[in-house]
């Protein structure tokens, strides 16, 4: 798919488009359309208030394909086929001849003019600024309040990506301070504008799953000119040292997604196709009507705090922390895992037959050391994060992978589009922080190895061969140890090879291993 068609838009362009939105412009809208839900034509004509049912009673969608190709309706008028250059003004067309208007355009610059619609004064008009030969249309009353409200929605998600924008560098570079094994450690920019994309998408994929708005990941990545045009491939790939160029990307790219978003808007308002499908297909059914817009407030805190989330994620994807896996064996309800009360309990999560907790080892020396918590895990709740959830989240981006760590932009997409086509945008609001893919903190499913999980130990006993467990078997007969060894940042860690020595002496091996590979050494049943 291409969004841009033939160019991109320069990165001064973006700039414009920026600048050009007005906030308060978008603000109005919401409110105004908050209010003229509330009156409709009035609950004593039951076939006009704005919902499903009467949208489809009205048989909106057939006249809506009509609408635009000509023809007959179902209330009788005869509508004339547009006009090839009206048919790339779809909305302003729909709204000046149902409104009796000389312009209604919808655009995230130019919201549409709710405030004129009126269900006494919607419907065929056989001359423009003359009210002779009137003739009221229910179904393009709801064609008109459903236009509206995924006008608005474009506004707010483009506002929600702003503002989340405005402080996302900053807070990005402060939070080795807090979460990183040192306080100069940042998250790499590539995981820091993979988030903000896939975060993106998730808000647009509320609109309708069939409507790709932003462009795929894999795209921008792959495709210099579907990048930013001063992001050049090295520099895109590697973490950047200087605070004002991290800033200066994160902005850039946030300004080129919003501008991404406002060309692919633009098109589907003017009634173009977009991603092989028309505006009337997003609002076939209904599915916009009487829809509530106006939850941009929750929807740019909760963005700020996927982001975050995802900032963290990368942080500690570069120390040895990691989610261990126990199969209990228990029932649909969890009756067990709840039971376990021996392990961090502040990290635990229910599913998939058993119990999964975080840990990370903290190194005393050599070959000492002990499992503890992850760097800054209890400053996760002054910043709305909860410890469990990135243990939920590792568990279901696990699951998700075909092999367990490779829960990419192509896996994060369909579940992205799969989940908000059916919730919309409460799905995000409601799990930010905590969705598949916002923490993707390897996995060690251990079987049924239950010593292998400890609590946290903080002082441990000097003299000790090994002070806590480490993860030695992961995967169905140790497949997965390899993989989950190099994702841990374990590669080269002797203390694993040694612990694990000692831990795999008194314990019954999988059928048929004979040896633990651990991806540069392996160890062999006794």
């Amino acid at each position: 798919m291409k969004f841009l068609e033939t160019s991109l838009l320069t990165l001064t362009t973006l700039a414009l488009i920026v600048a050009a939105v007005p906030a308060a412009d978008r603000v109005d809208t919401l409110a105004i359309r908050a209010a003229q839900g509330t009156k409709p034509c009035g609950p004593q004509v039951p076939s006009w208030p704005l919902t499903t049912f009467n949208w489809n009673a009205a048989k909106t969608d057939e006249n809506l394909r009509i609408w635009r190709k000509g023809g007959l309706d179902t209330e009788g008028t005869r509508w004339m086929p547009l006009t090839s250059t009206a048919t790339q003004q779809f909305s302003n067309q729909l709204g000046v001849e149902l409104l009796n208007t000389a312009a209604w355009n919808c655009s995230i610059e130019t919201p549409c003019d709710a405030d004129i619609i009126d269900c006494q004064k919607t419907g065929f008009y056989p001359a423009t600024g003359s009210t002779a030969g009137f003739k009221q249309s229910k179904w393009g009353y709801f064609a008109l309040d459903a236009l509206v409200n995924v006008n608005a929605r474009s506004s707010s998600v483009y506002q929600s990506l702003q503002d989340a924008e405005a402080n996302l560098a900053n807070l990005q570079l402060d939070l080795g301070s807090k979460f990183g094994k040192q306080s100069s450690d940042q998250p790499d920019l590539q995981e820091t504008l993979l988030g903000l994309s896939l975060s993106s998408g998730s808000l647009v994929a509320s609109w309708d799953q069939r409507l790709h708005l932003l462009p795929d990941w894999r795209s921008i990545m792959s495709t210099p000119d579907q990048r930013p045009q001063n992001i050049s491939n090295a520099r895109f790939s590697n973490p950047l040292a200087n605070p004002a160029k991290y800033g200066e990307f994160i902005a850039s790219f946030s300004a080129w997604l919003r501008g991404q978003l406002d060309f692919s808007a633009g098109n589907l308002f003017k009634g173009a196709l977009v991603g092989g499908y028309y505006i009337e297909d997003a609002l076939a059914g209904g599915a916009w009507v009487a829809r509530d817009t106006t939850a941009q407030a929750s929807t740019s805190a909760n963005l700020k705090l996927e982001l975050m989330a995802r900032g963290i994620n990368a942080l500690w994807k570069k120390s040895k922390i990691w989610v261990t896996f126990i199969d209990l064996k228990d029932d649909v309800s969890g009756t067990k895992c709840e039971a376990d009360k021996t392990r961090p309990q502040i990290t635990k999560y229910c599913d998939d037959g058993g119990v999964y907790y975080l840990y990370r080892f903290d190194e005393h020396g050599n070959h000492d050391g002990a499992l503890d918590k992850p760097w800054g895990m209890e400053d996760l709740s002054s910043v709305g994060l909860n410890p469990a959830w990135v243990t939920e989240s590792s568990a279901k981006s696990y699951r998700a992978s075909q092999n367990g760590y490779n829960y990419d932009q192509k896996i994060g997409t369909q579940r992205i589009l799969a989940t908000a086509s059916k919730s919309g945008i409460a799905q995000f609001n409601n799990r930010a922080g905590r969705l598949p893919g916002t923490w993707t903190i390897p996995v060690c499913d251990m079987g049924t190895y239950t010593k292998w999980n400890q609590d946290y130990i903080s002082n441990p006993a000097s003299g000790e061969t090994y002070s806590s467990p480490l993860p030695c078997i992961c995967g169905p007969g140790g497949s997965r140890t390899a993989a989950f060894t190099k994702e841990a940042q374990m590669t080269n860690f002797d203390t694993l090879i040694d612990w694990c020595y000692q831990q795999t002496r008194s314990i019954d091996w999988p059928a048929g291993v004979d040896k633990i590979d651990y991806g540069f050494k392996s160890i062999k049943r006794p």
